[in-house]
């Protein structure tokens, strides 16, 4: 038998309209005391232990089924580094990976790489997170703030991954890098031996191993063939061609000398490739067999590089003999001395690009003026400087369009010099590790090789960067969008623990709640949070304060340890558990002030979402759903077998992360 006390006691606070207690009692009161301090504000307005306590042994489903998959796959895991977080609004889907956010059209299929693979300091896109759209802005979280990201059309890019880095196939990165129009080929190191792996940039599908080889190996591509410079440890060098057409592989030239840099340096251009052995430098067309002599006389050559009809040589020596630049006339094969290493430091890498000279030093990069001077396009003091571009070890060195692009092995930045306008900028792409050969270009993009796989950047370096709107840090799942204004749970500047609110600039900042709470919903102009001894109720509670700010209200009595709290409509859900009971999912009808039990979950650590017809409670080791019936009554569990740290559901279906398949999904 049900009993109310509404008609009895006058109505004298908002939050404490009505109470009905169920046959159970009060839950370790004698039901009249209790029910006059939940009118009075002394407690919540209702409890989940009222239902929880009534309802032991009498309703709650334990019992599960296993429900069986059919999942549609949306992308493959070969395209898009390893996804963290998802996020959706009624047109995409957002996948968060480590430093990047990509959208997924839920209508065409297609991915649109909306910003990150940067670790620069006004842009970091650090696990993001909590994704909501407005207005033409992407907000989210992670790295410990809310920034927001302009989704429209602005002419902007984002660095992408082409290759994820479980996709590389080593245990030691991207050793070495080529491309051209079609694919991507790069060097994987697998304990004692190189592994040649090719992937298609324009279709779908995992790359191919094409080599094996029992020694460090250098890669360069053409259109039609891949040489490789095989390097053993010791012995001489070698030249390999492999035709991408049939497989066939070709020595064009053995027993190299690989003294006293350890390597073959070699380019193409045009129809031929070059390379350098001893003091002599050779070419081959894509069709021939038999080396040709292009000059000699050139001892010590580290890197050379060419363009039309020029060839450019770095006579590399230490600092007792400045290092010198020679050029070659090919059609004549006349050498002439273009520039010295005197007074710029140790050369390390030479460019020929729009007829142009260019090198590098460890802190510099030069360019040869058609008078013969020289003019330094950027300079920086390694100590002072916050992103420095130089330091020891290998150098890259690629021009494309009107970009010079400069990388070092020991630096995660790149050197991005606008010919043009002489504008320098620096860029930092996330777990950069660019050794030897790490940047390549099809034109159109460049590739560099990284710690998390194969990065491409657009060439214009027009890259879009988000705003950050808090302070930090604001803790997950805990912040929204209402109006003209954005809430958050967490700390701003320096202010401690609470609820704030801003414009969705930032601007306007005003806190509301000081001190530690979990979660933030609104609800009738109201912002509800769970805290523990907050309120004039001792214990677990869940709180409302006014949008605005003002008194604190208990609301909801809780238990032990509540977890997530989220709503559909007028219905709260949350995770909690009593003293003696097992872990339960809870409904809370806020307008008639009762609770019901959903069922039996594992804890408090599960991600809720619900939908028209189920509750569903997400883990990254345990996803399950319950369907509803009415707002109190709730099928049994049904277990979905999914394991993935990246599980989200949105309108009728259920997306997750897949770590060898991608991203999944089934429907209701």
């Amino acid at each position: 038998m049900m009993k109310s006390v509404c008609s009895l006691i006058p109505v004298i606070l908002l939050t404490a309209q009505c109470w009905v207690m169920g046959t159970g009692g009060d839950a370790g009161g004698d039901g009249k005391g209790d029910s006059m301090l939940k009118m009075l504000g002394l407690t919540a307005a209702f409890s989940i232990r009222d239902v929880a306590t009534n309802s032991q042994g009498s309703g709650i489903a334990n019992e599960s089924t296993t429900l069986q998959l059919a999942p549609v796959n949306l992308i493959g895991a070969d395209r898009v580094n390893p996804v963290v977080t998802i996020g959706a609004d009624d047109t995409n889907l957002y996948l968060g990976t480590s430093h990047s956010i990509v959208a997924y059209n839920r209508a065409t299929g297609t991915n649109t790489w909306l910003g990150g693979g940067t670790a620069q300091s006004e842009s970091i896109f650090r696990y993001p997170q909590d994704f909501a759209w407005d207005n033409g802005y992407l907000y989210f979280g992670g790295g410990g703030q809310i920034q927001r990201l302009f989704t429209g059309s602005d002419g902007k890019g984002a660095i992408e991954t082409a290759v994820p880095y479980s996709q590389i196939g080593g245990s030691n990165g991207v050793r070495g890098l080529s491309t051209n129009s079609r694919t991507a080929f790069w060097v994987a190191y697998n304990g004692s031996y190189d592994i040649v792996m090719a992937r298609s940039l324009t279709q779908a599908g995992p790359p191919q191993s094409l080599l094996t080889i029992p020694n460090e190996v250098t890669i360069r591509a053409s259109e039609s063939a891949l040489y490789v410079m095989v390097l053993p440890r010791p012995g001489n060098g070698a030249v390999l061609r492999y035709d991408l057409a049939t497989g066939t592989i070709t020595v064009i030239q053995a027993g190299l000398s690989l003294a006293p840099y350890y390597r073959i340096p070699n380019a193409i251009s045009g129809g031929r490739f070059f390379w350098a052995s001893g003091s002599n430098i050779y070419s081959v067309s894509h069709t021939a067999t038999v080396p040709e002599l292009v000059a000699a006389g050139i001892p010590n050559v580290r890197e050379i590089s060419v363009e039309g009809n020029q060839l450019l040589a770095l006579q590399y020596e230490y600092a007792s003999s400045p290092s010198k630049i020679f050029r070659v006339d090919l059609p004549t094969g006349v050498v002439t001395q273009a520039a010295s290493g005197a007074g710029h430091g140790a050369l390390r890498t030479v460019l020929r690009h729009g007829g142009v000279s260019y090198w590098a030093t460890p802190w510099a990069l030069y360019k040869l003026n058609s008078d013969g001077s020289t003019s330094a396009l950027y300079s920086q003091d390694p100590v002072s400087s916050s992103t420095p571009i130089g330091a020891t070890g290998d150098a890259t060195l690629i021009g494309v369009g009107d970009r010079i692009i400069l990388a070092f092995g020991s630096s995660s930045h790149l050197l991005s010099h606008d010919i043009t306008t002489g504008v320098n900028n620096i860029i930092e792409p996330a777990s950069l590790r660019c050794g030897r050969d790490c940047l390549s270009t099809d034109g159109t993009w460049i590739y560099a090789g990284s710690g998390a796989g194969i990065y491409r950047i657009p060439s214009d370096l027009r890259l879009r960067s988000a705003d950050q709107v808090t302070q930090g840090p604001v803790s997950s799942h805990q912040w929204l969008i209402d109006g003209d204004s954005i809430y958050w749970s967490g700390r701003d500047g320096a202010n401690p623990d609470g609820i704030f609110r801003a414009g969705k600039d930032g601007s306007a900042r005003q806190q509301l709640f000081a001190g530690p709470h979990r979660g933030l919903i609104l609800y009738n102009d109201r912002l509800y949070f769970t805290c523990n001894s907050c309120t004039t109720v001792p214990g677990w509670v869940i709180a409302s304060i006014p949008k605005e700010g003002g008194a604190v209200i208990p609301e909801v009595g809780l238990g032990l340890e509540p977890g997530k709290l989220v709503r559909k409509g007028d219905i709260f859900y949350i995770t909690d558990r009593l003293a003696g009971t097992p872990w339960l999912l809870f409904a809370l009808n806020m307008p008639l002030q009762q609770a019901a039990v959903v069922g039996e979950v594992g804890g408090n650590d599960y991600d809720l979402s619900v939908s028209d017809k189920y509750v569903y409670a997400i883990s990254s080791g345990w996803t399950m759903r319950f369907k509803t019936k009415a707002w109190d009554s709730y099928s049994s569990r049904q277990t979905i077998p999914i394991s993935s740290n990246a599980i989200h559901f949105s309108g009728n279906s259920l997306y997750w992360w897949d770590s060898t398949k991608g991203l999944q999904k089934i429907d209701e």
